[in-house]
C-alpha cells in the first residue's frame, strides 16, 4: 500500500526534488473503490482514504491528479516566476520588475515564494499607488532655484515645498536664505544694493579717497615748509651784514606777515639770489 500524504501536513511547504519524487508530488489513493469530491484550492478528496492532490507554494500544477496518479508539480524558475501560496494554478506568476525610469529600485529580489518588493529612489516621492497601496511610479523632488528656500523638504509621499526669500536676504543656491551683508559693521560703503539671488557688495570708499589726497597734501606741506624755511635763512644772513639796509620793495603779503618780526630784513624776490638791495635815494622816492 502506497503511503498518503495529507494536504494539510504541505501545506505553506517547498518541498526539495527528492520529497517531490522527481517532480511528482506524492500523493497516492489506494486502489478500490473511489469516491471523490472537491474541496478548497482544488484539491480532491477521496472519501474512504481522505486523500487529497498536493499544492504546495513555490510550484505550479502541470497535470491534476486522478484516481491512480499522483498531481504533477513544476517548480517556479527563481528569479522570474513565484507561488506564495497553496493553489491550483498551471503556471507560477511573473515576478514584478521595478522600473527605475518610474522612480523604483528593488528592495526584495523575488524568489519561488514570494513577489519581487520595490521601493522608491532617494529623493523622490510617490505619485501613483497600486490597488494594494503599493507605489508604481514615482518623481524627483523638485529642486528649489536661486531666490528661493526649501520651506518643507520632500517626503516618500510628498514633493519638497519651496519659498521665496524675504527682503533683506538672498538664496544662490536654492537652499537656506542668507542675510545682506551689513556694510557699516565692517566700515564700508554700500556699492551696489542686494537682491533675492545675490548680496550686497560693499566698498572700501572713505578709506579709498585718504588713499588718493594724502600723498597730494603730503607734497604741498612739505613745499611751503620748505620754501619757509629758505626765506627765513636768507633773511637772517642778510640781516647780520651792515651794509645791507632795508628796501620798500613790496613783497607778497604772505610773506609780510612773516618777516614782520624782522623788519630790517626785506627781501626782494624779484631777485633770482633773493639778494637785498642797498637803498638809494631814487629808490626812496
Amino acid at each position: 500500500m502506497d503511503k498518503v500524504y495529507q494536504n494539510t501536513a504541505f501545506r505553506g511547504k517547498t518541498l526539495s526534488g527528492s520529497q517531490l519524487g522527481g517532480g511528482w508530488c506524492q500523493s497516492f489513493p489506494q486502489p478500490g473503490k473511489f469516491r471523490t469530491s472537491v474541496i478548497d484550492h482544488g484539491s480532491i478528496m477521496f472519501g474512504y482514504f481522505s486523500a487529497a492532490c498536493l499544492y504546495i507554494t513555490g510550484f505550479s500544477v502541470s497535470k491534476n491528479c486522478t484516481r491512480v496518479t499522483a498531481t504533477i508539480c513544476s517548480p517556479c524558475l527563481a528569479g522570474k516566476t513565484f507561488m506564495n501560496e497553496p493553489n491550483g494554478l498551471s503556471e507560477c506568476l511573473t515576478c514584478k520588475s521595478c522600473d527605475s525610469g518610474q522612480g523604483l529600485m528593488i528592495k526584495d529580489k523575488c524568489t519561488v515564494t514570494s513577489d519581487t518588493v520595490c521601493n522608491l529612489h532617494p529623493g523622490y516621492y510617490c505619485v501613483s499607488y497600486s490597488g494594494e497601496g503599493e507605489c508604481i511610479f514615482g518623481e524627483k523632488h523638485q529642486k528649489c532655484g536661486p531666490g528661493q528656500h526649501v520651506k518643507t523638504p520632500g517626503t516618500k509621499s510628498a514633493n519638497t515645498v519651496c519659498e521665496e526669500c524675504p527682503d533683506g536676504f538672498y538664496s544662490t543656491v536654492g537652499k537656506n536664505c542668507t542675510k545682506w551683508t551689513n556694510c557699516a559693521i565692517t566700515g564700508e560703503e554700500e556699492n551696489e544694493k542686494g537682491s533675492t539671488t545675490k548680496d550686497v557688495t560693499c566698498w572700501r570708499r572713505s578709506r579709498a579717497r585718504i588713499g588718493l589726497v594724502f600723498p597730494f597734501v603730503f607734497i604741498f606741506f612739505t613745499l611751503i615748509a620748505c620754501t619757509l624755511w629758505w626765506y627765513l635763512q636768507t633773511c637772517r644772513v642778510y640781516s647780520r651784514n651792515p651794509n645791507n639796509t632795508p628796501c620798500p620793495t613790496p613783497i607778497p603779503s604772505v610773506l609780510q606777515k612773516i618777516t614782520s618780526e624782522s623788519p630790517e630784513c626785506v627781501c626782494d624776490f624779484r631777485e633770482i639770489n633773493c639778494v637785498c638791495r642797498t637803498c638809494t635815494n631814487h629808490d626812496q622816492e
